[in-house]
């Protein structure tokens, strides 16, 4: 019973899955790092489901915008402990997404995203949606409200700007009495209240592992 709380535990959190026509097979080994844009959410506020597509829509709010510069750099240090793909760098990737932002086409992150890869001859775009992060109010031990953290990472393909494969992370930490299944958020914070750094790191590198691996899936089944 601990035993299968534990594996629920480390998939309540995080939700994945790969989107549109494309062929497991499809090989991805240059990526185009676009980096997080701050976004609105537009899905299914009810149920939060994987299949509700991010609206891709800049927020201007000063908070969201600076943690998604944080995120950006987070996102990039963990991307490059991977072997197996080459990532053209922020600047290169930046000044290719902000060139195509605008020339004023009316398209959204995620096309930018993957009119970007294009134009750098990258097979996919990789682009974080920061949608919600909300600050823990209070200390380790006692809060008045946890820390909450909310974005997407989105695999993208330069020819039409389809997702190929998107993670989620949708979390807002509970009390180990609240809700036994955030018994892993329990052990990552040492029994502590995470702050919103602590959780939203804890929720990209589940991520980008995913992510590693699904890329690893699409070369062995063109091999």
């Amino acid at each position: 019973m601990i035993l299968l709380l534990l594996i629920a535990a480390g998939c309540s959190h995080m939700q994945t899955g790969r989107h549109g026509a494309e062929s497991p097979g499809f090989v991805v080994k240059r990526i185009a790092f676009a980096g997080f844009k701050s976004a609105a959410y537009e899905g299914n506020k009810a149920n939060d489901e994987l299949v509700s597509m991010p609206s891709g829509r800049s927020q201007h709010d000063p908070a969201l915008i600076g943690k998604s510069l944080y995120l950006t750099s987070k996102m990039f240090d963990a991307m490059t402990e991977y072997e197996g793909y080459e990532l053209v760098s922020p600047e290169i990737s930046g000044e290719a997404f902000s060139g195509i932002d605008a020339s004023g086409q009316g398209v959204d992150n995620i096309e930018i995203a993957g009119m970007a890869a294009r134009e750098l001859q990258a097979d996919a775009a990789i682009i974080g949606l920061l949608y919600r992060w909300k600050e823990r109010e209070g200390s380790d031990y006692a809060v008045k409200s946890p820390a909450s953290v909310f974005f997407d990472i989105c695999l993208v393909n330069p020819d039409g700007g389809s997702i190929l494969w998107r993670g989620r992370f949708n979390k807002t930490q509970k009390s180990l009495s609240e809700n036994l299944l955030d018994i892993r958020t329990f052990f990552k914070g040492k029994g502590k209240w995470m702050t919103a750094d602590d959780l939203a790191e804890m929720g990209l590198r589940d991520i980008i592992d995913d992510l590693s691996l699904f890329i690893e899936k699409g070369k062995e089944v063109e091999n």
